[in-house]
Parts: C-alpha cells; sequence; structure tokens
C-alpha cells in the first residue's frame, strides 16, 4: 500500500516531467548525462538515454567515480548548456554551482543532500526531500524510472533496470531480502506486465543456467568464505555433503536436483557459513526471493537479475562502463561474451583481494568502533565499495563500520569505502554513515558522502591518517548509546 509521501513524491513528478519536457525533450538541444559506475548508476543513465534517444534528443555519457572539483572543472568547459545528474550530485552543491552555475542542471540521486546548501535553480528529484529513505526505499535507477514512465507510460518495458539497479544496490533488505519502499511499486508494476517473475529459493549466482558449481563458486552476495571464488573447494564441498555435482560426464544444474537435495544443499550452506563465522542474518542471504527478467531466455545469464547487476558492476568496476550500457539498451551477441568474461574476471579479482583482506598486517583495529583494511597498493577506486560490503557482513560481531582503502584513480588520493555492519545498529541511537563521511573528509581537504549506513570518499594520501582518526571520533560521538 502506498504511504502518504509516496503519493506526494509521484504528484512532485509531476512538475518534474514538466520541467524536463520543456527544457529537454521540446528543445531538443545535446544533453551531457553524468553518471555513477555502479550498477544502480548505469542502468539509472541506460534509462534516461532510452528516453532522449526515442525523442532524438543527442547526449554523450560520461561516467564518473565521485564529483569532485578536478572532475566538474572539466566538464564545465564543454559546450553543453543541459547536463543531467543520476546517481551522484546531490549533497555537492558547492562544487556544482562554482563550476556550472551557467548550466541547466538536473540531478536524480537518491544520496542524502545537504539541505542547507541546495540550491533553487537546479530542478532535483531526491526521495529526502520527500520523506523517503534513500538507502532502503528507492534505487537512483527507480526514480529515473518512475521520471521516465511519468514522461512516456511505453517505458514501462523497460522497468526491469530500474530492479536490477536497485538490487545491485543491496536495497533487498524486506523479508526474505525482497524490494521495499518505491522499488516494490516499480516490481508490482513490472509483474502486472509480466516483465519480472519472482520466485522464492536458493539464491546462488545465476542457478538457472548455470551447473551448480560454478553457481557456488560464482556467488559473492552473500559471499560464502572458502567457497566463493574456489572451484576445487566447491566440488570438495557438494561431494563431502554426498551430492554429485555431475552424472554422466555432465555437470549438474539445480534443475537436475531432486527436491531432498536442494533442501540438504541449503541447508548445509548455512550451516557451513554459521560455521565460518557468517551472522545468521547473512547465511540466510542464500536462500530468499529471487527476480527473474521475463525479456530474457531462461538460459540467458541476464535471466537472473541479480546476475544482471553483477555483470554490469563487473564491467564496470573493470573501466567498461560502455560494455554495461550497451547491455542495458539492448545490445548482445560480443557485447554480452565481453561482459561475461570481465565478470569471471572481476569474481577472480574479488577472491584474490578478499584474501588480502584477512592479512593481519592489512587491518587496523579500534576497538569495536572500526576496522580498517588498507588495500591501496592492490584494490581499484572502483572495488573497495564491493570488498567493504562483503567484509561489513564477514566481521559483523567484530566491529561496527568497516573502511577499505583504495587507490584514489592518482597517487596523491586515497579511496575510502565505508559500511555499517549490521550490529551497529544495536549500538547506535541515530547515526548517519554519509553525513560523517561528508564532515570528515571536508576537513581532510577531501570529498565524501553517501547513504546512512554506506558511504565513500576521496581523501589527499597525506591526510589519510587524520581521516580516519576523525571519522571514527565522529563515530564514537554521534553514534553510540551512553
Amino acid at each position: 500500500m502506498e504511504r502518504n509521501n509516496y503519493k506526494a513524491f509521484l504528484n512532485f513528478l509531476k512538475s518534474a516531467k514538466t520541467n524536463f519536457v520543456k527544457q529537454i525533450l521540446d528543445i531538443k538541444d545535446p544533453v551531457l548525462l553524468i553518471s555513477h559506475y555502479d550498477a544502480d548508476g548505469i542502468t539509472s543513465v541506460s534509462l534516461i538515454s532510452l528516453l532522449l534517444k526515442k525523442y532524438n534528443v543527442p547526449f554523450h555519457i560520461k561516467i564518473l567515480e565521485q564529483i569532485d572539483e578536478a572532475s566538474i572543472s572539466k566538464i564545465s568547459k564543454f559546450a553543453y548548456e543541459n547536463i543531467i545528474f543520476t546517481d551522484l550530485g546531490s549533497g555537492e552543491y558547492n562544487i556544482l554551482h562554482t563550476y556550472l552555475k551557467k548550466k541547466n542542471l538536473f540531478i536524480i540521486d537518491h544520496h542524502q543532500p545537504d539541505e542547507r546548501d541546495r540550491r533553487d535553480y537546479v530542478l532535483e528529484i531526491n526521495p529526502y526531500f520527500h520523506g523517503i529513505n534513500g538507502s532502503s526505499e528507492t534505487s537512483a535507477s527507480t526514480l529515473a524510472y518512475l521520471l521516465v514512465r511519468e514522461i512516456d507510460s511505453e517505458m514501462i518495458v523497460f522497468s526491469p533496470l530500474a530492479i536490477i539497479g536497485a538490487l545491485g544496490d543491496r536495497q533487498d533488505v524486506g523479508f526474505r531480502f525482497t524490494l521495499t519502499g518505491l522499488n516494490e511499486l516499480v516490481v508490482d508494476e513490472a509483474e502486472k506486465y509480466g516483465l519480472i517473475r519472482k520466485e522464492i529459493g536458493l539464491r546462488l549466482a545465476g542457478s538457472k543456467n548455470r551447473p551448480i558449481i560454478k553457481a557456488i563458486e560464482y556467488t559473492f552476495d552473500p559471499y560464502i568464505p572458502g567457497l566463493s571464488g574456489e572451484e576445487e573447494a566447491c566440488l570438495m564441498f557438494l561431494k563431502n555433503m554426498g551430492i554429485d555435482p555431475s552424472k554422466d560426464g555432465k555437470l549438474r544444474y539445480l534443475k537436475d536436483m531432486s527436491k531432498d537435495e536442494i533442501k540438504k544443499l541449503a541447508t548445509a550452506l548455512v550451516k557451513y557459513m554459521l560455521d565460518m563465522g557468517i551472522p545468521s542474518r547473512e547465511a540466510e542471504r542464500i536462500f530468499g526471493v529471487n527476480y527473474y527478467v521475463q525479456r530474457e531466455s531462461p538460459k540467458s545469464p541476464l535471466y537472473d537479475a541479480r546476475e544482471y547487476a553483477q555483470i554490469l558492476n563487473s564491467c564496470s568496476r573493470l573501466g567498461r562502463s560502455d560494455i554495461a550500457i550497451a547491455l542495458c539498451i539492448g545490445f548482445k551477441g560480443k557485447i554480452l561474451d565481453n561482459a561475461l568474461n570481465l565478470a569471471i574476471e572481476y569474481r577472480r579479482l574479488l577472491a584474490k583481494l578478499l584474501k588480502a583482506a584477512h592479512g593481519k598486517d592489512r587491518k587496523k583495529i579500534f576497538g569495536k568502533t572500526a576496522i580498517v583494511v588498507d588495500l591501496s597498493d592492490l584494490a581499484d577506486n572502483k572495488v573497495t565499495g564491493a570488498l567493504a560490503s562483503i567484509l561489513s557482513s564477514i566481521w559483523n560481531l567484530e566491529t561496527y563500520v568497516v573502511l577499505v582503502l583504495g587507490k584514489g584513480g592518482n597517487e596523491d588520493k586515497i579511496k575510502v569505502s565505508a559500511r555499517l555492519t549490521k550490529r551497529a545498529s544495536k549500538a547506535f541511537q541515530e547515526i548517519n554513515i554519509g553525513l560523517l563521511l561528508r564532515e570528515a573528509s571536508k576537513k581532510t581537504n577531501g570529498v565524501g558522502g553517501g547513504h546512512l549506513k554506506a558511504g565513500g570518499a576521496l581523501i589527499p594520501r597525506h591526510q589519510i591518517d587524520s581521516f580516519i582518526d576523525l571519522f571514527v571520533s565522529l563515530v564514537n560521538t554521534h553514534g553510540f548509546k551512553r
């Protein structure tokens, strides 16, 4: 059932539609689209580009890791008068105002803004202005979809992209790991038109179209220590529980297994994860609701919406956002082949970095408050977020915040990705990681922000120790129950 603020937000979209149509679709001047590189950013910008393409509006896409002065100052020199930001922009008003105040700016973002610094001349679609939580109730892709669908009802056919983006942003926080809030409204509509199908079962990577041994190996959400990224270990795991991964010389799929075998596998996986120290809530992620994209063949790796999101993430985090966008707007063939190769490469990289993260020389522990993992010599800036998410689930009982340090794009910067653990909600009265990252980064000549429970920052290398000390101090000051 729609809450009153959902109805108010949907009504607000009607006025946003009028302005968007008047300034973008009617005039048809070239548009610059700027978006984040993760699955949510990729699906968001793809939805806007599909609308512009349909209405013959020329556009150029630029993918960013984060808004900072260096990137925006370069963009200010471009000839585009109309600039649309998706999955970023809120909270960096000062930078945008300094360099782009003469441009027509549109922001579609679900990150928490700094309302004290908001600019009235910017057309902004942000859930927080309407009392909606952008970290759990709506992704940027859902916001982009609701706008384009308001403008043109035929855009309903692209509703799965919003769902893929929301799943990629790990917003499946509802019962049995379902999407909630505005995301759920999109799911309901997509189901109504036969575009998405939900099914309860094992949540293994691409289990509908991948041998069971590979489905376990490729599963990183949830992360299964010792099995994720380890084919030989997966083989031994199945054999030790009495399940033959092959029959008549051919690898078996989940569909080839009996109900008793599937139940046995699910129980064994949960028990194994608990034995490995994974919190029960995280271990239970192995079983829940799956979302299937009905326009894709059941044999396609894009059929499973979570797998689709993982493929998009893999492409972008390895520097090939172009391939990810091409998939979203309908290209297959060699594009899909390249994407699948990148997904394999990315999973291998994750497995390697997660092993490194457990090294004692990599971790710095700040009591129960935070664990900082320094991978700045190994991890690219686009991988730290995924690592922080996985490690925060593994170390849920050990700490309240996990920070992962990676390469910052150049030698002078360090990328920081931060995640609250589930345990933190019991220890904190009220804390907003995104706001604390923003405050600590501003005081150390960096940029940062994010959500209630997750965020990132880009910090000058020589300031990183000061940043960490300040951030930990802010967490202790603002968060702990006394």
